[in-house]
């Protein structure tokens, strides 16, 4: 089957990606161990689709990683955060390749970077070349495989853009690992998608459990389900490859009714920057409040994505008769094997449209919204929320807070993108208001701090969720301690470890000398700690040198530290 595959993506085309009759080029693997994956591509994340492949290292950095294709380098990145050590390579055909989480590069390229470090006095640096500055060709070792950035443990991430930013199925380059195990439909979720619609006498959604019996498909319990009125389907499903003990996600997903298709999804590629729609692809609150990942079979009107080759009135299903209605859905995953699950649904058409109170406030996905009160100001542009919402804002008291807490509708409501939101300080002395920021609560009560600023008495920031917030303030510097530094001795002959903690707002930057020489230290943020990595010209050997440290928080609250010590 693998050949097979190989053979007909060498001309493969994709109709609804607009791509016509190109080609797509043949890259090797990066990595020359034996190949094996821990993360599929557009697997269901955390408020993004996965935009590539995550290739296991066996638990160890420093595996050698090579050019797929020739090319050249075109961004270095190196940040604490996301990628962490980042590499793209730009290739004739107009794709790039990006390799994350990297633990070090070449030689060639590691002195590149060290030296706009030095010139910045920054550990974060983005570097954009040009064509004839690092050319690349096929094979060509230029990075090693970390744990760097938003990475849980040590992999590479690689993935795989167009000029366009569109993050590609990797399978479409000869990326294929042998898989003949099928995808599994874990359970189904019938949602009523007017106010008066039911499922099963309940206008709540339903979730019903698959099993799976010689192989087969089918739903716990019974098969024929009552509906009333306009209902969507969703489906939680997983796909396996044999020999991992790994869960991926599906390739596409296709929902008949009656024997006509009137959904489907194909993961061929995701534009980068909409990847967030996830959010509307899934079933958001469920997802918040028990982790599990349903595909939504039915789109909200403000969905913007680029996923549905096939889609009828929506993927909602409606009828007008009191008949019953063969449902199949087909899950696949890109080798073609394939999960199917078949069930009734009997229809009362006697439910009507969903229709708001008179008094509801409505927050409408096509038009510019506006919340305004004495204490607080909440600006939606046209097309953040993803559906017409009926919206329920409140207040409660802010004890122990400089303002009221404001609750703006619920956790559970996605929006497409930030907005604005002002709020009015209470009893705030003047002094505070440079260090006050907004706060949003989290469903488990965590606090998380919004960059915030003071405009004309208001603190305002741009959240990116619904929710509960209120103003603070961040008066308090970071907190700095030497690691390996003991009794005026350097511990460790390899690294100098400080340990950095801020205990709201966040660390913004760091600056440390030594001996009067601005010194490169990294910044791990996972464990906090900045560090320093000894080399032979790095530090002199016995003598005492004079270590100054100055560390900031994003309110500008500034640690200062000197530590002398003999190495």
């Amino acid at each position: 089957m693998w050949q097979k595959l190989f053979l007909i993506l060498m001309g493969i085309t994709i109709s609804h990606t607009g791509i016509g009759q190109n080609k797509f080029p043949t890259y090797s693997w990066p990595v020359r161990i034996p190949v094996s994956l821990s993360g599929g591509y557009a697997e269901l994340r955390n408020n993004h689709f996965h935009g590539g492949l995550d290739i296991r290292t066996n638990g160890r950095q420093g595996i050698p990683i090579y050019a797929p294709a020739d090319g050249y380098i075109s961004k270095i990145s190196v940040s604490p955060y996301n990628y962490g050590r980042m590499i793209c390579i730009t290739h004739p055909e107009g794709f790039k390749t990006i390799y994350a989480h990297l633990s070090e590069f070449s030689n060639e390229i590691e002195k590149l970077v060290e030296a706009e470090q030095k010139k910045k006095e920054n550990f974060e640096v983005e570097l954009n070349l040009s064509p004839d500055q690092l050319p690349i060709k096929r094979g060509e070792l230029f990075a090693y495989s970390g744990n760097t950035g938003a990475s849980g443990a040590p992999h590479l991430h690689y993935e795989i853009r167009d000029d366009k930013n569109f993050e590609w199925n990797p399978s479409y380059f000869g990326y294929l690992v042998e898989d003949i195990t099928p995808p599994r439909i874990n359970s189904i979720y019938l949602y009523p998608v007017s106010e008066n619609s039911l499922v099963e006498g309940r206008n709540q959604k339903k979730r019903i459990e698959v099993n799976y019996i010689h192989g087969q498909s089918q739903l716990k319990g019974k098969q024929l389900i009552t509906v009333n009125g306009p209902v969507g389907i969703g489906v939680q499903a997983v796909d396996h490859i044999q020999g991992s003990h790994f869960t991926f996600g599906v390739y596409s997903l296709m929902v008949t009714v009656d024997d006509k298709l009137i959904y489907e999804l194909k993961l061929d590629r995701i534009q980068f920057d909409n990847t967030r729609e996830l959010n509307s692809h899934i079933d958001y609150e469920e997802n918040l409040k028990t982790g599990r990942k349903v595909h939504k079979c039915f789109i909200d009107p403000g969905n913007d994505l680029d996923l549905y080759p096939v889609l009828v009135n929506s993927g909602i299903i409606t009828y007008k008769d009191s008949g019953v209605h063969q449902i199949r859905i087909i899950a696949k995953d890109f080798s073609d094997n394939k999960a199917e699950l078949e069930f009734k649904l009997r229809f009362n058409p006697s439910a009507s449209e969903k229709k708001e109170p008179e008094d509801a406030l409505i927050m409408h996905y096509n038009k510019k919204e506006k919340i305004e009160t004495n204490d607080l100001e909440a600006i939606f542009s046209k097309g953040t929320f993803y559906q017409n919402t009926p919206f329920e804002y409140k207040t409660e008291p802010g004890h122990g807070y400089f303002s009221l807490i404001h609750d703006l509708h619920n956790f559970y409501t996605p929006v497409k993108m930030p907005y604005v939101l002002k709020i009015k300080p209470v009893n705030l002395p003047e002094r505070l208001y440079d260090k006050a920021v907004i706060v949003r609560f989290s469903p488990h009560g965590t606090r998380i701090p919004l960059a915030s600023e003071n405009k004309d008495g208001w603190i305002e920031a741009e959240p990116r969720d619904l929710g509960k917030f209120a103003v603070t303030v961040d008066t308090i510097a970071p907190h700095v301690v030497p690691i390996n530094i003991k009794n005026g001795r350097l511990t460790s002959s390899d690294f100098i470890r400080l340990g950095v903690h801020d205990g709201l707002t966040g660390i913004k930057d760091y600056k440390v000398t030594i001996d009067g020489q601005w010194t490169l230290f990294e910044y791990d943020p996972r464990i906090g700690q900045i560090f320093h990595k000894i080399r032979p010209d790095s530090l002199i050997h016995g003598k005492t040198h004079r270590m100054i440290v100055t560390v900031s928080d994003k309110k500008d609250n500034t640690t200062h530290l000197q530590e002398d010590f003999f190495f």
